[in-house]
């Protein structure tokens, strides 16, 4: 169960037997998870493998059949299992109903402590991703980042307040120390092509993330800390293609 950079695997046989649980959703999602799981067979078939497959309604569907996102007992089966394979939620169907499908997804995230998104940018395939892409070869090539994204924490977890007659509404972006530190750890260690192995998981709350600018422990000089805006940081990604400072991975908020 630890988060591995997909730049550091091997080709070493590995024998895994593994109970894999399967959250098709809605929308889309069943049709994603689908061939995914043909895609786990296959693996499975030619590397020795064992994978158990245990189907559960998730999302919208599951407010349909049960009147609710995420049921508690699918909650304790995602727990019990090796993995979780999620497709996606939500749809119109349900975009004006008190509980929705996006419920159960957060619910999902901080159950299970599930606070990282970890997105490898990479070209897979160059002469493919060269052709396909719409962004300038010039600027796509070499391009070999992770964008580790925190999941449990921020706007989405933090208090609101609905517009009253003032028409004044609230969304509060709230994150405590360790949550920032955990995913920049996280985005370090994955930076430098690093198992990482989690602590134990901790109860949060926020102060601001201004705050928390104050260097973080790393396990090698050479790696650079950097605090950016999105926006900024995206043109200087553009920048980078002609003169390279590298950079490894991003850590983003919710």
């Amino acid at each position: 169960r630890d988060l591995i950079d997909p730049r550091s695997l091997t080709r070493a046989l590995v024998m895994v037997k593994a109970k894999i649980v399967v959250l098709p959703g809605d929308g889309i999602g069943p049709e994603v998870t689908a061939p995914t799981v043909e895609i786990l067979k296959a693996v499975a078939a030619a590397r020795g493998h064992e994978f158990e497959f245990e189907y559960c309604d998730f999302g919208g569907i599951s407010i349909d059949n049960h009147g609710e996102p995420l049921t508690d007992k699918v909650l304790e089966t995602c727990r019990a299992a090796d993995a979780v394979l999620l497709g996606a939620v939500g749809g119109p169907k349900w975009a004006s109903n008190d509980i929705r499908p996006e419920q159960g997804l957060l619910k999902i995230r901080k159950e299970l402590g599930l606070f990282a998104n970890v997105r490898p940018c990479m070209l897979i395939s160059p002469e493919f991703s060269m052709k396909a892409s719409p962004i300038k070869e010039q600027f796509l090539k070499g391009t070999d980042f992770i964008v580790v994204r925190e999941l449990t924490g921020g706007i989405y977890f933090g208090d609101r307040t609905e517009a009253g007659e003032d028409g004044r509404a609230v969304d509060t972006m709230v994150y405590t120390v360790p949550e920032v530190e955990r995913i920049a750890r996280l985005a370090a260690k994955m930076a430098m092509g690093c198992v990482w192995h989690p602590a134990p998981p901790t109860s949060h709350r926020l102060p601001p993330c201004r705050n928390v600018r104050r260097p973080l422990p790393t396990p090698t000089p050479t790696l650079v800390l950097a605090h950016a805006n999105l926006v900024a940081l995206a043109h200087w990604h553009t920048r980078a293609r002609i003169d390279p400072p590298h950079v490894g991975a991003v850590g983003v908020s919710d």
